[in-house]
């Protein structure tokens, strides 16, 4: 039964304050629940759009985010891993039955393929966050949309020469195309976090192989010298990790006098193509 704007509002106010009261929250484990109904109806009209059938919730916690987003999707795996909030998350499974609770590691799941679904949605643990964004990448499930922290969103989305590009922009872009949806205050958690948050949708670009193991290693070598020239930086990376040394001339065309935070995500994937072959 698809439940009306209001009743939801009302709902989330009234169960998260029972969560508040009756639950410890461990700030050390980066544990917040959505108190802010704007947050969740941004997540559930993105998933709508997705026309998505079956999608993981990681991190369902207690649920709340769970109960917006559930009509968006005919099959909806909740996932949690701490057992206190199993009192809520089964009383919201036995009400609605699309959905499947499971108290698992949802990072697990990802990484041993044990769920096929079209997308992943969370509420994302700011501690879980690079672990997660690895994950999902790997999983070649297509699409994500998570509340990450807003720095970190814009790492996602930046370009070269911004100062927020960096390894994992090239590393997300080449497999997803990201897109901020809209910033997130604090005070749509509980307890707040110290820092704003982003909404983002990760839309796959393609397919991750077992191949792409060394280009995971190439662009963390290389950026771990981001402000030096990268003709020279290139070439120690690819003698490093014993790949195909690429002929001056070609790498010359390809990145000229440029740093390696100048470098776009085509040139990153056309250095690793040459030195693959």
């Amino acid at each position: 039964m698809v439940s009306s704007r209001n009743d939801l509002c009302l709902w989330l106010k009234k169960v998260s304050a029972e969560i508040i009261k009756e639950l410890p929250l461990m700030r050390r484990y980066s544990q917040h629940i959505m108190i802010d109904c704007k947050l969740g109806y941004l997540f559930r009209e993105a998933l709508l759009k997705l026309n998505v059938k079956s999608a993981m919730e990681i991190g369902a916690g207690p649920g709340l985010l769970t109960k917006f987003i559930k009509d968006a999707v005919k099959y909806l795996v909740a996932v949690e891993i701490d057992i206190k909030f199993l009192k809520f998350g089964i009383e919201l499974a036995s009400e609605e039955p699309n959905i499947e609770y499971l108290m698992s590691d949802g990072l697990k799941l990802l990484n041993n393929n044990a769920l096929r679904v079209d997308a992943v949605v969370s509420n994302t643990p700011y501690s879980l966050t690079g672990p997660l964004l690895a994950s999902i990448v790997k999983s070649n499930i297509p699409y994500a949309l998570l509340t990450l922290q807003k720095e970190v969103s814009e790492r996602l989305v930046a370009t070269p020469s911004n100062k927020s590009y960096g390894r994992v922009s090239v590393f997300i872009q080449s497999f997803m195309k990201p897109e901020i949806i809209d910033y997130v205050s604090p005070t749509a958690f509980y307890p707040p976090p110290k820092v704003w948050s982003a909404l983002v949708l990760l839309k796959r670009r393609r397919e991750w192989r077992e191949e792409d193991k060394i280009f995971e290693e190439f662009i963390k070598c290389v950026f771990n010298q981001r402000r030096k020239k990268a003709l020279k930086i290139v070439r120690e990376c690819t003698d490093k990790l014993s790949l195909k040394e690429i002929g001056d001339s070609i790498l010359r065309d390809l990145i000229g006098d440029k740093r390696v935070y100048e470098l776009n995500v085509e040139t990153f994937n056309a250095l690793m193509k040459l030195a693959s072959k």
